[in-house]
Order: C-alpha cells, then structure tokens, then sequence
C-alpha cells in the first residue's frame, strides 16, 4: 500500500499542533488557491472573516465560497480586517500557541524560560482565583501592574525580561484578534528597570587561583574569554574548522535563529597565549589533529560541551578557599544553600572575563573602535559603556596632558629670550648722558 495522503484542499493550520487537535487548538484556519491565470493568494480566515473559525467544517464552507469568487473574479479582499474578539478564550489558552509560534517554531533556545515566566503569570492570584482562568479581554493594566509588584524581590534584569514578554504577548494577542488592544499602555509602570552596572574585575592574582584549581578544558576556557573576548556560548560552539593559526585569526559565526546577542558573524585576533592554548588543545588524546567539524572546547572526542556551569562554580568557591558542598535535588546534585551564599558573596561571573579582558586591552592602549570589532558590539557608544571607559580612559588622558605641559613648559623657559635694547641706542643713551645738555 502506498503512504497515506492528507487531502486539505487548500485549507490547514500552519503551526506545530498535530493534525488530529487542529479542531481543538486555537490556530486560525488558512485558506490557499491559486485562481488560473493569477496570483497564488493566502489568506487567514479569522482575519478575512473577522471571527475566530473553529471547526473544519466551518472553514471548508467559507473556503468553497472564496474559491467560487476567486474563479468568477467578484472576491475583494478588505484592506482592513474588522477586530476578532474571543471573549472566551482564556489566558491559558493563549499562552499556548504564543509559546509555540512566537519561539518554538523559531527555534528560540529560550523557550523554556518565557514558558516558566508565562507560568507564573498565570498562577498569579486575583481575587481568589488564578488570572490564567481569567478571559484575555478582560484582563486590564491594572491586574497586570499589581502582578509586576508581586516581583519587586527579583533582580532588575529579571523584572526588564518580565516586562518585555508582556508587552510581547499582549501585543501577540492584539495581532491576531484575541483582543481588541494591548491592556499595557505606555504611560504604565511595567518598565524595565538598568541594573547596576557590573565594575567587577578579575586581578591577576585571583586569575592564577582560578587557573590553579580549575580542570583542564576549563583553563582553556578562561583563558579563550580573556584573550578573545568571547561569550561563553560563542566560545563552546566553536569549531576547529573556524580556527585559522596560520593566519592567527578565528571566526566566530553567527548565532542561531532568535539569538539576539550576535546577529553577525566577526573575525577575532589570536594573541599568542590563545595561541598556546589552542595549539595544545589541537590534537586529541589519540595524538591526532582534530576534525575541522568538531568543537575547540569540547570533549575527548570533540562533542559539544552543553555547559560548564558546575565545574565553573566548583572552581570560584575553590579559588577563594571555600569546599563545595552538594546536596541531593530531584535527579541531580545542587550546591548546597550554604555554598551558594558563600558564591554569591564573591560575586564573580564567567561574563566577567570578557570584560576583564576588554578592560586590560583598553589600559594598554587599544582604541576603542578596536574593540568594539572584538567585542562584535553594534554601536561604539554601546562599547564605551560596556567598558566604562571614561573611568578608565580619562586619568591616562590627564595624566598625559600634564605630562606634555610640563614638557611643554621647560622648553618655554630654556628658549625664552630677555628683551634687551639694541647696542646702537644703548651707546647713545651713554652718549645723551655725557653731553652737558
């Protein structure tokens, strides 16, 4: 027997829900054909119609009619949709497909956390009930608002997330006619809020304690971050076929669909302790050199590594004389509460190597546009910031401009000339003297 074919004449859902809950799920209908001797036409039914279409039944009637008006020539497409209400279309039953059209079919690696975010939202307590219950059109500026407090404990950066998925939603919801308007106004207090900008240096001395108790791969690592500049992410997806040593250059390519950080792909300089590492790491532990398809700093046998979050951790409690403890959570080991406020006080990111690094280049004389191509930043401003580069640029430039004025200064006073009367006037003045008038 051959394979099963679906007939749809035109007529589907283009999400990733299953063929069998189109019925059920909250996608609209939509509408393709291609009239003879024209154009190929989609259509959104919802949008056409002006209301949410549930059934097939009910888009195939509405299809066989457009496609009778497409072939006689009378179909006029209205330039603006009226508004499509569902006023019974809950929260939840929004969140869904924001979820699966706005990221997973996108493939936004962050999927997970607007989901949990999206998750709390909806959990939040209104009057005794959750506000995930709640129909959409009914939720207003001020539910949300009072949701946007109950956050107050979290970090700025977290809270700015919270307030830019929200305004996505809503804005989502209003697109595609599950409401009238976004309840979120511009004048409302759900904002993202500047954290306090990170002044955190890495010294020499506290490098050499992270590299003594570190693993290999992670010295290799570190080192990368300092040298290159690098994000973490950008670093562990590096392949060797992106390393050129002969030319002491490599590339870091462009991240996937929905990464907002690097939209471009840039060239980036190998110092020459990069290049020490990477010579080392360039044979595996058969003694043989590296495929060009597998990861710098991946594995023994160049898998990718998904992350290193517990052996950077174990290293900084390490670095600073602290044992970490483990506990038991679920299906892995955590560290303990003790060892992660023990962590929190030393206050140091693997994000801060890539600032550290920028900061030493800039304090040995690199111009800024030079990093701002390192950094693969889009705006020099948005370099000079990062840096806070007046802090550390303005007392070398006055300390070099004090240098040249007392420079400056001594050959002024070493040339300086004494006004002295010309020998011809002083003899005649000796002369007017001696005269008896």
């Amino acid at each position: 027997m051959g394979e099963k074919r679906h007939v749809n004449r035109g007529v589907e859902k283009r999400c990733n829900c299953k063929r069998s809950s189109w019925s059920q799920c909250l996608h609209p209908w939509t509408f393709r054909y291609k009239p003879r001797g024209r154009r190929r036409q989609q259509l959104s039914l919802d949008r056409l119609l002006g209301y949410h279409v549930d059934s097939r039944t009910d888009a195939d009637k509405h299809a066989n009619r457009i496609r009778t008006e497409m072939d006689a020539g009378t179909f006029k497409k209205d330039s603006v949709a009226s508004p499509i209400v569902a006023d019974g279309v809950t929260l939840d039953q929004v969140i869904t497909p924001f979820i699966d059209r706005v990221y997973k079919s996108r493939n936004v690696e962050s999927w997970r956390n607007a989901a949990s975010m999206l998750q709390h939202l909806s959990g939040f307590l209104v009057n005794d009930g959750r506000l995930g219950d709640w129909a959409i059109c009914a939720i207003t500026e001020d539910v949300l608002e009072r949701f946007f407090e109950s956050l107050s404990a979290f970090a700025a950066g977290t809270r700015t997330r919270y307030s830019q998925l929200l305004k996505r939603l809503f804005l989502w919801a209003k697109r595609k006619g599950y409401i009238t308007e976004s309840p979120i106004s511009d004048e409302s207090t759900i904002k993202g809020e500047k954290g306090a900008e990170r002044r955190r240096r890495i010294y020499p001395d506290e490098e050499d304690r992270l590299l003594a108790v570190a693993p290999r791969r992670l010295q290799s690592v570190i080192i990368a971050a300092l040298e290159s500049l690098g994000r973490l992410g950008e670093l562990l997806a590096l392949k060797w076929e992106d390393v050129h040593l002969n030319q002491r250059t490599l590339l870091i390519a462009a991240q996937e669909v929905g990464a907002r950080k690097t939209k471009k792909g840039r060239t980036i300089p190998i110092s020459d302790r990069l290049a020490a590492v990477l010579e080392m790491r360039r044979t595996n532990v058969a003694g043989e050199v590296c495929e060009g398809t597998a990861y710098v700093f991946g594995d023994e046998i160049g898998a990718p590594t998904k992350s290193i979050k517990k052996a950077w951790e174990t290293c900084v409690l390490k670095a600073h004389g602290y044992a970490p403890e483990w506990s038991r959570r679920g299906n892995s080991n955590a560290l303990s509460s003790q060892s992660r406020a023990q962590l929190r006080m030393i206050d140091v990111h693997f994000h801060d190597l890539r600032h550290e690094g920028g900061i030493r280049l800039l304090e040995k004389g690199w111009q800024l546009h030079w990093l701002q191509k390192m950094y693969g930043h889009a705006t020099l401003a948005q370099t000079a910031k990062y840096l806070h580069a007046d802090e550390c640029v303005l007392p070398d430039v006055m300390r070099q401009f004090e240098q040249k004025s007392a420079k400056r200064g001594a050959v002024v006073v070493q040339t300086r000339r004494i006004d002295r009367p010309p020998l011809h006037h002083a003899k005649r003045m000796e002369t007017c003297k001696a005269s008896p008038h």
